[in-house]
């Protein structure tokens, strides 16, 4: 209810009505290979649904890096998961990455992004998609999970490789985009 009631006053920004379900994360999170020392990005923890599940499966080793613009789910995620050392979170765009944390150039492992790209402006689209490219290590991986099947085309002519699917037992139904570098 936290989500929703939150969502609907401020959905412009959250672009969703509901968390993930469990089988968007799955779908989402299929096929990452956690392992020691990687860093990983989530953009648009939301109320830390995908953080959890990212939590569970990497090592302490790994880092969580997170980004928040919603002021009440950046204080709900920062106490929740206040206990896991590996785990950074930042109540500010995406866009400002590279400026708030110790991201370099080619050494992300992965982003999981929730980012309602669909509702945002192209340049600031544009901006983000290519200082992910910049610092994504090769064959990292942009993961981004929308509503719509609009971005694709603009995906795969930024990335090498996307690979698409889709997630029926979600609401509303979604898109996941997988793109390699």
């Amino acid at each position: 209810m936290f989500f929703t009631k939150e969502a609907l006053s401020k959905i412009s920004t959250i672009g969703s009505i509901q968390p993930g379900s469990k089988y968007l994360i799955a779908k989402c999170l299929k096929d990452v290979e956690f392992k020691n020392d990687q860093i990983i990005l989530e953009f648009g923890s939301g109320n830390g649904n995908f953080t959890a599940e990212i939590l569970k499966r990497i090592p302490t080793s790994t880092k969580l890096i997170s980004f928040e613009t919603n002021k009440k789910f950046f204080e709900y995620c920062l106490k929740k998961f206040k206990s896991h050392e590996n785990f950074e979170i930042h109540n500010c765009s995406a866009e400002n990455f590279i400026q708030v944390s110790e991201v370099k150039e080619n050494n992300i492992d992965y982003v999981i992004s929730s980012l309602p790209l669909s509702l945002l402006k192209k340049e600031l689209i544009e901006s983000i998609v290519q200082k992910v490219m910049d610092h994504l290590k090769p064959n990292g991986c942009f993961i981004q999970y929308q509503y719509s099947f609009d971005k694709y085309l603009f995906l795969r002519n930024k990335f090498n490789t996307v690979k698409l699917n889709f997630v029926v037992r979600n609401v509303p139904p979604s898109f996941v985009y997988k793109c390699y570098k």
